[in-house]
């Protein structure tokens, strides 16, 4: 197998979710790697996880045999965006996400840290997310695993409480 990438030698785009008042931060060069820091949280918080949401996404497409995809040394090591995250969406914790990853035909693999990797059973798709008990999932880091997974937001919870 070929040497698999140091998680810091990876690009993050970090962007601010007003809305949950927290650091969303995504890997372009992993599709389906993400994370988010606490609400109010620094930014260099949600940089570690993001660190460590990687070194969990590699981890596990190396266990699989899979070709890790090359870090883009063109890109800017970090990019910050502040961004307004339209409301919306539930506001639910990492829980509901895993029920409906399940549901919809993704399964289980490894944790890292506090970061957990699903993989499609039928297909190509990867995804490594957050598994932080209770804490509530930004409003751009669900946006982020909506997009990245294909799920409906109508899939996630009956009755989830909803921002206006």
């Amino acid at each position: 197998m070929a040497a698999v990438p140091e998680p810091d030698a990876y690009p993050i785009v970090m962007e601010w979710d007003c809305a949950g008042q927290a650091w969303n931060a995504r890997v372009p060069d992993l599709p389906g790697c993400l994370t988010f820091g606490a609400a109010g949280g620094e930014q260099t918080e949600a940089i570690a996880r993001a660190r460590e949401a990687i070194a969990c996404h590699l981890r596990a497409l190396n266990a699989e045999g899979r070709s890790i995809p090359p870090p883009n040394l063109e890109r800017p090591a970090l990019l910050v965006r502040a961004d307004v995250f339209p409301l919306g969406l539930p506001v639910l914790p990492p829980g509901p996400f895993v029920a409906a990853l399940l549901r919809a035909g993704f399964e289980e693999g490894a944790w890292w840290g506090v970061h957990k990797h699903f993989r499609e059973r039928d297909g190509e798709r990867r995804i490594t997310i957050p598994g932080c008990g209770r804490q509530v999932v930004p409003q751009g880091t669900l946006r982020s695993l909506l997009r990245a997974t294909g799920l409906d937001p109508e899939v996630l919870v009956v009755g989830a409480r909803t921002l206006r």
